[in-house]
């Protein structure tokens, strides 16, 4: 992958994610997650629009979590313009058959406590919380208290064979005017 496209998936990453990161205490470092984005088992898929803008990706990698095979999602992000058109859905059933493909038993990531729009997400097309941390914080002085961090899997040998796979060159609307999506290892 180029620096230019590495500089923009920071900058994408950046813009969604950087108050999660403030609000979980974390804090954001910008030096860390540009390492996190260049590790070496890092692989990705790039979202570009018709006009060959990124405006999205997805970085994963082929990892064990315990002493099962998964395929772990590290980002999925997307520019607000391309959100609520199923492209996420689209990138996620793509990570489903990669990890099918590549013989994993399941596909996991990482969710931020306060991110609840992206559990409900998760949640909604099929993956179940397994863990969060210990660790809570506090959102404001009345709010409730929500876990840092939230790992989710969607296990790929419980699935029926004919779960709803979209193959990689399909589109899931004419609406994402999405015109690439890449693979980059």
């Amino acid at each position: 992958m180029s620096e230019e496209e590495l500089a923009n998936c920071l900058e994408i990453l950046r813009s969604n994610m950087e108050k999660h990161y403030i609000d979980s205490n974390w804090g954001w470092d910008d030096r860390f997650k540009a390492n996190e984005l260049k590790h070496e088992d890092a692989r990705y898929l790039l979202v570009r629009n018709a006009a060959g803008q990124l405006v999205g990706f997805c970085h994963l990698r082929f990892d064990w979590e315990d002493d099962d095979l998964v395929l772990y999602v590290y980002e999925i992000q997307l520019i607000a313009d391309v959100r609520q058109r199923g492209l996420g859905k689209f990138l996620m059933q793509t990570m489903e058959l990669l990890a099918r493909r590549a013989q994993m038993e399941a596909v996991m990531l990482t969710v931020m406590g306060t991110d609840a729009a992206a559990r409900s997400f998760y949640l909604h097309i099929g993956f179940a919380e397994v863990y969060s941390t210990d660790e809570e914080l506090d959102t404001s002085d009345d709010a409730a208290s929500v876990p840092i961090t939230v790992s989710m899997t969607a296990s790929i040998c419980a699935r029926r064979a004919s779960s709803s796979i979209v193959c990689i060159r399909n589109l899931p609307s004419p609406r994402c005017r999405t015109s690439a999506i890449s693979w980059i290892s």
